[in-house]
Order: structure tokens, then C-alpha cells, then sequence
């Protein structure tokens, strides 16, 4: 999450210390992207932020986005220190937290169909780092209406920001994540200059963006090695983004937030996993860990004055982390556009300033770098073939592990499956997840229908 709006010089500069992923002038208006349909279909809205809310009817994201193996997912309440927190810390102790979400606020996201139709960019000035040889599924809307990427004012066609202009986008349908950082469309009828890079031009009917990234969320992989994504770690958005649902909603949060310093580190390791990526030599610090590292609110600090809702946020701080992703705003998190935060005056928008303005960097410490533990090994061989009308049972639901934990499946025993092949999951949790990571392991099963 890139959350400053940059300058005109400073975004020459960039250009011109990645011109190997940007193309020149003559390419930008030669290439032309393989033609799509375009829906025109989606339904109205009925609620998000004031100025124009995403596409399609208003749905909550599921509170785990990616596998529950996946790093965003991790619990490191008990992962090892890394042997320079304290001087990590105290090089950024006196950061205090803010956030970045509410109405007219965050980044607006929206949910498409599997079957919706995709455009093709032409050109991208991260072009080797993005995934250019998808579609991506931007609603037509998209295009000429407001509210769609974090230029809330602005639209793709007419772009009022250079800042960060991300556009997240699911699909509920596979489970893909696409997010697009600064993207532009060529309206017109002639080629035209694409906004805050001057002297580069698309031709009409063109999609232009800074990077483009895709995601399979029923997979934990990572951009390739050097890759940058929407944020310059390489790791997504929306996985990190503070939701309306899960802090008004039952149950604790169960992920890592992202959040953003104003320089990282200037000496190597620049990025750890789950990082691929790093900053510009522009924002290196010497005081700042590498892109990738996660600040861990500490188990002593007490949360018990604050709100409802800070506390079940800062719980996850102290039990999930945070993520440092990008370069920015000294100890933002990052969160969704929801018009359900209401204003700034809003009982939960000054919950949540209160509480956070009272943290700062100090009241956390450093998880070991890169840190992964280790997966334990989980066996399930595939169960014998079931009639159909029988339910499942210890029998078809027996994985075992080499480690202690409990193990959770689904479907769960006693359903009654139809006739078919079915693949049946399980998440094992481990009893020490200081040691060990959550694991998943799936087998298939046939239902034979009745003579």
C-alpha cells in the first residue's frame, strides 16, 4: 500500500529507475490488447462509500481469505524474537499507529463472478513484474464512475490522484484475488497521455496500469523472487485490510494486518518472506527491518481500557502481527472503504482513534525474520468408496498427524453426501503453533449411488 500521493519529480525518478519494466512511447501506442466483451450488466449497489461503491451486491469477504496455512494466517504469539528487534524497535519506537479506512476511506474492493468478462492492459510500468497474461475482470462501471480505487474522487478514464489508485477485486466464484495498482483507460478516440507519465501514451480502447497482480486463493503462492505487486513487499492487499465484518462480528480475527513505515531496511536482507520484493533505494532507512518483517504487539501490553472493538483488533496484533508491506505513512494499517464506519465522529471510528493513537512502535517487538514453522506431516490415505444414504463417519474421517492437535473436517461427520466423487478436507492445528504451522490435507471420496 503505497499510502502518499507522489510527486510529478518523484514519479520520473521511479520511472526511471525501473525503465526495464516500462515500455516507450512507440510500443505503448503499437500494442494492442486482445479484445474482450465488456458486462454492462452489474447491478446497482445499496450500500458503500458515499461517492461511488463498488460494483455488484454487497457481500462480506470470509474472514480467511487464503489457506489456513498461509502466512497471513500464521499465529506467531509464541514465534522466536529476532535477535535485532530491540534495535528495530528502538529505531521506530516513538511511531505511533493510525489507520487508513472508514467512509470515503481504505480501499474499496468488489466482488465479480467467475464467468464475468475480462480486459487485457496493453502496457504496465512494472510490465516485467505483473501478470500480464491474464484477463483481469474490471467492471465497466469502472471506467467512467467514481469510488472504484482508492482515487475515490477520481475514475480509471479520468484519474484525479497519483497516489495509490489501487482496485481490488474478487472472485467468489474460484477464489482469485486480482489487484491492480494505478490503472488507467483510454476513453477517447486517440491515442492519449496516461496521467503523471508524461511522454507515455495508450491508444483508444486501451488498459494501462503500474503493476497488475492475480492470486489463487486456495493456494499460498508467492509473486516470483524480485516481483513487486500492488505493494512494493509483493504481498496482497486485501488479506491485511482491517474489515467492517470482522471487528463488529462474533469471533476473533484470525490474520495479520499490513502496515506501512516511511523507509525500510538500507542494508541486506532489504525483504524477508513472505516479501519478494523491495522499496526504492529512495525510502531505505537504516533504522528500518526489511519489507516482509512482522511487529508483534507484546503479550503484556494490557488492551483492557479500549473499546470492544480496538480490543479484538489489537488481540489479533498481539496473536496474528503485523505486516510491514509497503513504504509510507509512519504506522499505518491498512483497511477497507466501507461506509459502515461511518465519520470521523462515528462511536466506532473514535474507538478505534483512540486506541490506536495511544500505541506506538514501542509497545511491540520483532518476530524472528522470514520465520516459518515447520508443517507437520499430516496422513490420509483415501477412504474406501461409501454407498449412497450413508454418513460420514471416523471411518472416511481418520487423518492422522505426526505432531498432537485437534483436527477439523469438512463436510463434518454425519453428512450424507451425494452420488459422485467428493473431496473431503482437513485443517490440522497443532497443540504448540510456536513450533508448528497449521496444516491442510484433503483426499477424495466416491459415492456410489444405490442399485
Amino acid at each position: 500500500m503505497r499510502s502518499t500521493v507522489l510527486s510529478l519529480s518523484s514519479l520520473l525518478v521511479l520511472l526511471a529507475a525501473f525503465g526495464s519494466g516500462c515500455r516507450d512511447e512507440a510500443a505503448l501506442a503499437q500494442v494492442e490488447p486482445p479484445k474482450a466483451p465488456i458486462d454492462s450488466t452489474d447491478p446497482k449497489p445499496s450500500y458503500w462509500a458515499e461517492t461511488r461503491p463498488p460494483a455488484g451486491t454487497p457481500r462480506s469477504l470470509p474472514k480467511r481469505l487464503f489457506p489456513a496455512d498461509n502466512w497471513w494466517n500464521l499465529n506467531i504469539s509464541s514465534a522466536p524474537l529476532d535477535s535485532k528487534s530491540a534495535d528495530y524497535i528502538a529505531g521506530v519506537a516513538t511511531v505511533r499507529l493510525t489507520y487508513d479506512w472508514g467512509n470515503n476511506y481504505g480501499s474499496p474492493w468488489t466482488t465479480v463472478s467467475g464467468n464475468h468478462p475480462k480486459i487485457f492492459f496493453s502496457s504496465a510500468a512494472y510490465w516485467k513484474e505483473s501478470d500480464v497474461e491474464i484477463g483481469y475482470p474490471i467492471p465497466a462501471a469502472a471506467l467512467t464512475e467514481q469510488g472504484w480505487t482508492q482515487d475515490l474522487l477520481g475514475t480509471i478514464a479520468n484519474p484525479v490522484s497519483a497516489g495509490d489508485r489501487h482496485m481490488l477485486i474478487v472472485d467468489v466464484d474460484n477464489q482469485y484475488l486480482y489487484e491492480i495498482y494505478q490503472p488507467f483507460y483510454n476513453n477517447g478516440t486517440a491515442p492519449k497521455e496516461i496521467p503523471f507519465y508524461p511522454g507515455h501514451y495508450i491508444g483508444p480502447g486501451q488498459y494501462w496500469c503500474a503493476s497488475a497482480s492475480f492470486w489463487d486463493m486456495k493456494t499460498n503462492n508467492v509473486r516470483p523472487e524480485g516481483w513487486t505487486s500492488g505493494a512494493a513487499a509483493g504481498t496482497q492487499i486485501l488479506p491485511g485490510a482491517v474489515q467492517y465484518d470482522e471487528v463488529t462480528g462474533s469471533g476473533p480475527i484470525t490474520h495479520a494486518h499490513l502496515v506501512t513505515l516511511n523507509g525500510s531496511a538500507k542494508t541486506p536482507p532489504y525483504y524477508v518472506w513472505p516479501a519478494t520484493h523491495y522499496a526504492p533505494g529512495g525510502a531505505w532507512s537504516p533504522v528500518h527491518p526489511p519489507l516482509g518483517a512482522r511487529f508483534r504487539l507484546k503479550a503484556s501490553k494490557d488492551i483492557s481500557a479500549f473499546g470492544p472493538h480496538a480490543q479484538k483488533l489489537l488481540q489479533a496484533l498481539k496473536d496474528y502481527g503485523l505486516i510491514f508491506t509497503d513504504n509510507g505513512v509512519n504506522g499505518m494499517l491498512g483497511g477497507t472503504n466501507d461506509a459502515r464506519w461511518g465519520g470521523f465522529d462515528s462511536d466506532i471510528r473514535q474507538e478505534f482513534a483512540i486506541a490506536l493513537s495511544s500505541l506506538t512502535l514501542a509497545d511491540f517487538e520483532v518476530v524472528r525474520l522470514g520465520w516459518r514453522p515447520t508443517v507437520p506431516n499430516v496422513t490420509w490415505l483415501a477412504p474406501a468408496p461409501i454407498i449412497q444414504g450413508a454418513a460420514l463417519s471416523s471411518t472416511q474421517l481418520n487423518a492422522t498427524a505426526s505432531v498432537t492437535g485437534t483436527f477439523v473436517y469438512s463436510p463434518a461427520a454425519g453428512t450424507v453426501l451425494p452420488a459422485g466423487t467428493h473431496t473431503l478436507t482437513v485443517t490440522f492445528s497443532p497443540s504448540d503453533p510456536s513450533a508448528y504451522a497449521v496444516a491442510v490435507a484433503t483426499v477424495s471420496l466416491t459415492v456410489k449411488q444405490l442399485p
